[in-house]
């Protein structure tokens, strides 16, 4: 996971985010007061969300047996 702060990615934004979506890492956005943020490519957004739709069906069927 790379990390950045606000002012970092405001003056690389681009180069930030190119990183992000060729590379796959997340890059996590240090913000005060635990606001920070993560920026994640879509195809690790997609195997999460395909993750959390297996888990949720895992579920549903042990609870309905």
């Amino acid at each position: 996971m790379k990390i950045t702060n606000i002012s970092d990615l405001a003056s690389n934004l681009q180069n930030l985010l190119d990183t992000v979506a060729i590379s796959n890492e997340s890059l996590l956005i240090q913000r005060p007061n635990d606001k920070s943020v993560i920026i994640l490519s879509m195809d690790e957004f997609n195997k999460l969300k395909a993750k959390e739709y297996q888990l949720d069906k895992q579920q549903s069927n042990d609870n309905n047996p």
